[in-house]
């Protein structure tokens, strides 16, 4: 829970009591998500919260190395931009470089009146107005940047769901290259509003690279890779979830190292195998595997 209460009417607005979010606690929450990192399978966090205005990134921000842990370990950080109207400049802690922020659009999609825009610090559309949601005694409409960022995150999960190996930059050029373009009044520049279906599409038509490889052969399961391994093989395999009991049992010596992107370029991730490893003969360097 990041949210306390406030009791001051200078912290307010004037109309006290209010919830509002220390840095401590956003940070404190963001590491407790880094820490779940190999328990769960996450694709993304939240955070429908933020002020100030930033026309420049703001990576002096306590939250940023939290951001950048998350985004090396494939989870990437979904903020919302702010609700202030302003042309020239969005909201902390959306203004991370490493954060991907977010502006809300009306059903139409046009940008909405109070969304907080910049060219360069604003990453994303999605729908922010007018958005039945759970409130406090049941459901009601509510609008602003806050409804629109969970949009993403939620997208977010989806894509990696279909994709675990993807990295944050993977997902996020999907939905770069495949949104709906919005102008913005601002500027007359356009941004790109998520459309889920579409960067899904992209997303598995871009990555088909095999989940194993050893060296130019490919495979399908880590066991079969090993199984035509040589001494001094070294096994790849991206960051998705296999269910099989590996044995390695011949008298050799190979490298098992795990967490690729769909790409092969680099393995920030983690893979994870939903068995056992038995090693009865040789020996094996193993990296990046979670053992469930």
């Amino acid at each position: 829970q990041i949210f306390s209460r406030f009791d001051d009417a200078a912290y307010c607005d004037g109309s006290p009591p209010c919830l509002l979010s220390w840095t401590s606690d956003q940070m404190e929450a963001l590491e407790h998500v880094y820490s779940l990192r190999t328990t769960y399978n996450i694709g993304a966090v939240n955070m429908s919260l933020g002020g100030g205005k930033y026309t420049s990134y703001c990576d002096t921000a306590s939250q940023k190395a939290a951001i950048d842990n998350l985004r090396t370990a494939g989870i990437a950080t979904v903020i919302a931009s702010g609700n202030d109207g302003y042309c020239d400049g969005i909201s902390s802690p959306a203004c991370i470089s490493t954060a991907v922020s977010v502006g809300a659009t009306t059903k139409s999609d046009a940008e909405t009146y109070y969304n907080n825009y910049h060219p360069t610090l604003m990453t994303l559309f999605a729908p922010g107005s007018s958005i039945y949601s759970s409130v406090p005694g049941g459901w009601g409409y509510k609008s602003g940047t806050s409804m629109a960022a969970p949009h993403v995150t939620g997208a977010w999960a989806i894509l990696k769901q279909k994709l675990p190996s993807a990295s944050v930059s993977d997902i996020l050029n999907a939905f770069k290259t495949t949104g709906v373009s919005v102008t913005s009044p601002c500027d007359g520049n356009q941004k790109p509003r998520i459309d889920v279906m579409a960067a899904l599409n992209y997303l598995s038509s871009t990555c088909s690279n095999p989940s194993v490889k050893l060296g130019l052969l490919d495979f399908s399961s880590i066991q079969t890779a090993y199984s035509n391994a040589s001494n001094s093989s070294v096994i790849q395999a991206r960051a998705e979830s296999f269910s099989e009991d590996l044995i390695f049992n011949s008298n050799i010596a190979v490298t098992l190292t795990g967490g690729y992107d769909c790409n092969y370029t680099t393995n920030s991730g983690y893979t994870t195998v939903n068995g056992s490893i038995t090693i009865s003969n040789g020996t094996a360097v193993i990296e990046n595997i979670v053992i469930k």
